[in-house]
């Protein structure tokens, strides 16, 4: 009985990174950049994902907050008298 409940579990886990793991893999990547993209190509080297979209994703996941960050600091400096 409770090994059907967790292999339903399990499959059901699966499925919903078949179809949605781009999307949670890329607003990970937003928040924490190279933890997520270390799991996406765990997950593209199994067969769940594509490697060539996780790697475009990759690239935009972590490149989107860095230039956020350099032109929040940039443009909210006080000059100094």
């Amino acid at each position: 009985m409770s090994f059907d409940i967790l292999q339903n579990l399990i499959q059901s886990f699966w499925s919903f990174i078949h179809y949605n793991g781009y999307v949670l893999a890329f607003f990970l990547m937003l928040i924490e950049g190279p933890i997520a993209t270390y799991v996406a190509a765990f997950a593209a080297s199994a067969g769940l994902l594509n490697i060539y979209i996780i790697f475009i994703l990759a690239v935009f996941g972590n490149l989107i907050p860095d230039c956020f960050f350099f032109f929040v600091g940039r443009h909210s400096r006080v000059k100094a008298d």
